[in-house]
């Protein structure tokens, strides 16, 4: 026995409930507050908790580690995916670009997305002739309204070009994908098969076609003009 215990055995209550009992919350009385997480790391989650919790940085353990840390956190980590996952497990690749798609804005494109889903992920093959199509198709546009306002004499050259730009970029977007199945394509809908896809890309074909067509009738009228010209120049 021995002075601390009282008359009895064994250590003394302060060693083992800690700090003296006027230290502990009182009844009616707040808590005393948490003191702020100090910014540290998390070895295994890969995961920086700031001032207050907040996270500074996401793991690769996924999301069960990530709940665990934040239930160990008080609710206050805000722990999301892994650096380098995609939005959607299984989606495709290059899902995570549509978080810059801003509401409203390519709503267009979005209800088009029910019939190719490459117009959903931002497809580079699609991004990249749609560029195209906007920079070198838009500029070649308006050089032929000018053209044709002004009768030019290159009005015939520009519109040929600007009609073998549209041909080949409805070939470039559709025949790669013919190749692997159409996986991407919708085609068991009828609204978005001969509507989405049929009808509106059709028109990018027929308008193109007529007006080759058109070019090549002028240009063959004014070659046997010139050369009935030629013939009573002789």
């Amino acid at each position: 026995m021995g002075p601390e215990a009282g008359g009895r055995g064994g250590p003394a209550p302060s060693r083992l409930l800690g700090p003296a009992p006027a230290a502990w919350p009182r009844p009616g009385r707040l808590a005393p507050p948490r003191p702020a997480l100090r910014a540290r790391a998390c070895p295994r989650a890969r995961i920086r908790i700031g001032k207050h919790g907040r996270r500074l940085g996401a793991g690769s353990r996924g999301q069960p580690l990530a709940a665990a840390v934040r239930r160990a956190a008080g609710g206050g980590l805000h722990a999301g995916p892994a650096p380098g996952s995609r939005a959607g497990a299984g989606g495709p690749r290059g899902a995570g670009l549509a978080v810059l798609r801003r509401p409203g804005a390519l709503r267009a494109g979005k209800e088009y997305g029910k019939a190719d889903k490459r117009w959903l992920y931002f497809d580079p093959t699609i991004v990249s002739l749609e560029i195209l199509t906007v920079v070198l198709d838009g500029g070649l546009a308006l050089l032929l309204i000018y053209a044709i306002v002004r009768e030019k004499y290159y009005r015939h050259f520009v519109q040929i070009a600007l009609c073998v730009c549209e041909l080949y970029g409805g070939w470039m977007t559709f025949f790669p994908d013919w190749l692997l199945g159409s996986p991407n394509l919708n085609t068991s809908h009828w609204l978005y098969f001969w509507v989405y896809l049929v009808f509106f890309n059709g028109v990018w074909v027929l308008i193109p076609g007529l007006l080759l067509w058109q070019s090549w009738v002028e240009l063959k009228r004014m070659h046997h003009r010139g050369a009935n010209v030629r013939k009573k120049v002789r």
